[in-house]
């Protein structure tokens, strides 16, 4: 399928659900299309808008700026068809998820590749099978999450679709106790196998927003239903380096070319920067809220590191190095 195809289907699947009340002008479509990753100028949009007006039997309102919808009155049935590469690419995805991510997903992906293989040829079928042993999905440094509390994940993922609020136990390494949690859900995140959560701590107004991880939430009790529009959270803020609770910070990074390097392999946040100063001297940027998996990334690589900021973050790298620099000191005593 082509590109243009694969992007007039996405806007057509969008326009199918609306109405003329809720019509969405170019420039809305725009921005929805742009936000899924499809990055094209607002006048191919708009050529998309025209072949789909008469393709799918799209309709513009009279009013300014032009609002789309789709017609009730256009019947269109769509047939899928998948070659093999785009078989074996939601297969990989699907292997992944299961061997490095929750367990919660395990049965889930047995029946879709059942699915999936019941409906495919023979012939299709033989082939990714044969293929299949070549596939190894390794865990790499997030780990994949032994915690077995699947019947959690599921009634938490009920809470997100049904925008309902849920209370829990937080079982966090950093606390001393166990705390009960009172949460709306906003986001779930998979960061590298690893579930978490983007959640308003209903008990806690001196924090906007909180992330967990999945695993540490136990005992879920489902609530009421809440207006996410209550919570609306800055887009810079849903990605993060592990768990967090506080606004999105501006970090810079100082270091040398060996950290810098490792940057430069590898992107740990979307809004990740690298600029190259000299032949061993880089300067690395990125705002995300700050937390303990990202101090503990940095501490890492001791002495590859000039200066970094803010002070919070420099405290929190300094304090790993001071501790462990005391637990060298007790054993060598």
């Amino acid at each position: 399928m082509s590109a243009a195809n694969t992007r007039r289907l996405k806007i057509f699947s969008l326009l199918r659900r609306l109405g003329q009340s809720n019509a969405m002008s170019i420039r809305e479509i725009y921005l929805y299309m742009k936000d899924l990753g499809f990055n094209y100028s607002q006048k191919t949009i708009e050529r998309d808008l025209d072949a789909l007006t008469l393709e799918r039997g799209i309709v513009a309102t009279n009013s300014y700026p032009k609002k789309f919808y789709a017609t009730g009155d256009f019947n269109f049935k769509q047939e899928l068809v998948l070659d093999f590469s785009v078989i074996e690419t939601i297969h990989i995805a699907l292997e992944n998820l299961r061997e490095t991510s929750h367990d919660y997903f395990d049965e889930h992906i047995k029946r879709a590749e059942v699915a999936f293989e019941e409906a495919l040829s023979t012939e299709l079928s033989d082939h990714l099978l044969g293929v299949k042993h070549k596939y190894h999905f390794d865990y790499g440094l997030t780990g994949k999450p032994i915690h077995s509390n699947s019947h959690n994940v599921k009634l938490i993922l009920s809470a997100l679709r049904e925008e309902r609020t849920f209370c829990c136990y937080n079982a966090s390494p950093y606390k001393e106790e166990v705390e009960l949690k009172n949460l709306a859900p906003l986001y779930f995140v998979l960061s590298s196998g690893m579930p978490y959560l983007i959640a308003k701590d209903l008990d806690d107004d001196s924090v906007s927003f909180k992330r967990f991880r999945l695993t540490r939430l136990s005992k879920v009790k489902l609530g009421g239903v809440f207006d996410t529009l209550d919570y609306q959270i800055p887009y810079e803020s849903i990605d993060s380096i592990g768990g967090w609770s506080g606004e999105a910070k501006e970090v810079r990074i100082h270091a040398n070319a060996k950290l810098g390097t490792f940057f430069l392999e590898k992107v740990l946040h979307p809004t990740q920067k690298v600029e190259k100063l000299n032949s061993d001297e880089y300067l690395i940027s990125f705002t995300a809220p700050l937390s303990n998996e990202l101090m503990r990334i940095l501490a890492g690589f001791g002495g590859d590191i000039y200066h970094v900021a803010p002070l919070e973050l420099e405290e929190g790298i300094s304090s790993i190095w001071e501790e462990g620099l005391k637990h060298k000191e007790h054993k060598e005593a």
